[in-house]
């Protein structure tokens, strides 16, 4: 999982975005997205106390998380589907 408040925080604090990729164990390219992501929503350190990395992920990233809840319907009726198929 991708730790974008420990993104956030150390780029707040000046680190490189290759300190950052080592220290939060992510690539360049994810720092690089996130960081894009947080200043095209102008979000900034420090953040909210209610504010979780979910939050964070919805609101930096709406298109994954419509993508992964889309899946999760179409394996939920494929399922049904499957199951009524067999029991004919």
């Amino acid at each position: 999982m991708i730790d974008y408040l420990e993104i956030l925080r150390l780029n707040n604090l000046g680190y490189s975005q290759r300190t950052i990729e080592t220290t939060a164990h992510c690539s360049r390219h994810t720092v690089r997205e996130v960081l894009a992501e947080m200043d095209k929503h102008a979000i900034q350190w420090p953040v909210d106390d209610d504010i979780t990395h979910a939050n964070l992920n919805r609101m930096l990233f709406p298109d994954k998380y419509k993508s992964a809840c889309t899946l999760n319907r179409t394996i939920r009726t494929f399922t049904v589907s499957w199951q009524s198929v067999v029991l004919h």
